[in-house]
């Protein structure tokens, strides 16, 4: 019997090299991309999927602009409302003012986050006015809106639903309240929609997540994992 015989043919041994090398490849990938797990104490203030976001154009002080590049690099937090909300508002800010004076107590953490109040309410709430109103909670709040149909495309963007409330009878015409979320929500340095902390808040709490979230995110930079 001719041991020749038992060999396999070009054919054969060129797929199983093929085989090879895809199963060598993918389990290369598998490698690079392990998901790190949050820890279940962060689960309830993240997404189940981090969200990549899209270009927006919003308005600040100074005619300036707000679009994404503006996201990119630092962790933003953003609260959607309006000047003239009654309680909501100045309660969330000042929470999320107080987190940032936390935050501030960590130097290698200066400069790296921002909050950013948008106005869903633009027919009142001017830039300026947005500016000085948001400062007040904390220099690193940045004050914006937009038309109606910027603020819609961005806000579909993040999930929220705003609406103006019809005026009650007997009062003027600029006299109405605005329907909105009071949630926080929470974007990563890659300009991605990953967290959000819902109401009521607590500064504490809400600096404690955000420092576990901040680990995770990277580690999962160093060492080439997915996060979400």
């Amino acid at each position: 019997m001719n041991w020749r015989s038992f060999l396999p043919s070009r054919r054969v041994l060129a797929l199983l090299i093929a085989v090879i090398a895809v199963t060598g490849y993918f389990g290369w990938r598998m490698s690079q991309n392990r998901v790190v797990r949050a820890p279940a104490e962060i689960e309830d203030y993240l997404f189940w999927q981090a969200k990549d976001l899209s270009e927006f154009q919003l308005l600040r002080a100074g005619n300036g602009s707000l679009g994404l590049k503006d996201l990119r690099g630092r962790w933003t937090f953003v609260f959607f409302g309006y000047t003239h909300c009654p309680d909501i508002c100045p309660v969330s800010l000042a929470v999320l003012g107080q987190a940032f004076r936390l935050i501030d107590q960590t130097p290698e953490r200066l400069g790296q986050t921002q909050g950013i109040f948008i106005s869903v309410d633009p027919g009142r709430d001017r830039p300026e006015a947005l500016a000085e109103y948001a400062a007040y909670f904390h220099p690193r709040l940045i004050g914006a809106t937009g038309s109606v149909a910027e603020l819609e495309a961005f806000s579909r963007q993040i999930g929220v639903f705003h609406a103006l409330e019809k005026p009650e009878s007997g009062k003027a015409a600029d006299d109405y309240l605005v329907t909105h979320s009071a949630t926080i929500f929470l974007i990563d340095p890659e300009a991605r929609l990953v967290g959000k902390f819902s109401p009521p808040q607590n500064a504490e709490e809400i600096v404690k997540a955000f420092s576990k979230i901040r680990a995770i995110h990277s580690e999962g930079a160093k060492s080439r994992w997915t996060l979400f």
